[in-house]
């Protein structure tokens, strides 16, 4: 017996439907697949919280940076006291590369500091802890600079230089 073109029709928008719930439920499959696996990793990469403290700190900024022994608004009011010598001048910070052991690790810092007149440039370390699952900065002022101390501060002085003996022609 010939089907009938409705039901002909009701049976080809119910394979479709099929079709489109098996699509669903296939990404759906693989988004929570990708998830769990991501979430087995542990969060917040090493490098994600390295980063954020490049970004924070070129903004002058560490409010939003995960931190495991201080908070970032704590961390934003050490940073400006560190800095407050150096004026107006402001650092961009980059992370070359991060490196981890166990529950630990170091970010390497390229910073940059625009002063008046010249660029200071140098490499810092950051240190790195991993609590519970999260990688976080773990805030000291070497962090900064990787001379500095518990009380130290950064500060822009001039310094003129020792003026050179004045020679006459003959050596004297």
């Amino acid at each position: 017996m010939a089907r009938s073109p409705l039901s002909r029709a009701k049976a080809e928008r119910r394979r479709r439907m099929l079709r489109s719930l098996a699509v669903v439920v296939l990404v759906g499959a693989s988004a929570f697949a990708v998830w769990a696996v991501l979430a087995r990793q542990g969060g917040r990469s090493a490098d994600t919280a390295a980063t954020a403290f490049a970004t924070g700190w070129t903004h002058g900024d560490l409010g939003d940076v995960p931190f495991s022994n201080t908070t970032g608004r704590d961390a934003t009011t050490g940073y400006r006291r560190l800095v407050a010598g150096l004026g107006e001048s402001r650092a961009t910070a980059r992370v070359l590369d991060t490196r981890t052991d166990g529950s630990s690790g170091v970010a390497r810092v390229r910073v940059r500091w625009s002063l008046p007149g010249t660029t200071w440039a140098y490499t810092a370390k950051v240190a790195l802890a991993r609590h519970g699952g999260n990688w976080a900065v773990l805030w000291q002022p070497a962090d900064v600079q990787p001379r500095l101390h518990a009380g130290d501060r950064l500060e822009l002085t001039r310094v003129a230089p020792t003026r050179g003996n004045i020679l006459g022609a003959d050596g004297r």
